[in-house]
């Protein structure tokens, strides 16, 4: 993320930088935010994985498990598949998002969430926004890819209002 947003700054010139994620990512975003800092004009998250570690180990099968114990490297995710080892997931395990607060950039998050979400339960992406006092938007029926295009149109739509300049 580092290299990306000073690529974006330093060659392309950009004044503002806007972040979209999503789950894993947007994951990734909010640990970015405390350890490296906010370098986001406006920041929407798309089912974020307010519970990584739980959501990742949920979908790793016992010999997943196995093979992680002795040493080795799996594959997990669905379209895009990512290989992680005993080591990624003990990272997981030891920063949860939940444990830290976003109250200082609060006011410049977006989160949208699908009612139907099978990886990240809605009610924890709620739970992390009222603790946070971060906008929080429930697309109702959407699922985690929001698979649907008419639930994807309106999270688009969402977020482009969310990130329009205030006049």
């Amino acid at each position: 993320l580092t290299l990306v947003t000073n690529y974006a700054k330093d060659t392309l010139g950009a004044k503002f930088l806007y972040n979209y994620s999503t789950s894993f990512g947007a994951y990734l975003t909010l640990r970015y935010i405390l350890e490296v800092g906010d370098p986001f004009r406006k920041i929407a998250l798309r089912s974020p994985g307010v519970n990584m570690y739980d959501s990742m180990s949920n979908h790793i099968a016992e010999e997943g498990f196995a093979k992680l114990k002795k040493g080795k490297e799996i594959q997990v995710g669905f379209e895009r598949k990512m290989k992680i080892d005993q080591t990624f997931m003990d990272d997981l395990k030891s920063f949860d998002v939940n444990d830290h607060e976003y109250f200082d950039v609060a006011d410049d998050i977006l989160i949208i969430h699908g009612t139907k979400d099978e990886m990240i339960p809605i009610a924890l992406s709620r739970q992390f926004a009222e603790n946070n006092v971060i906008e929080f938007y429930p697309v109702e029926d959407a699922n985690h890819p929001f698979q649907n295009p008419n639930h994807m149109a309106l999270a688009i739509h969402k977020i482009i209002e969310f990130f329009r300049p205030e006049s």
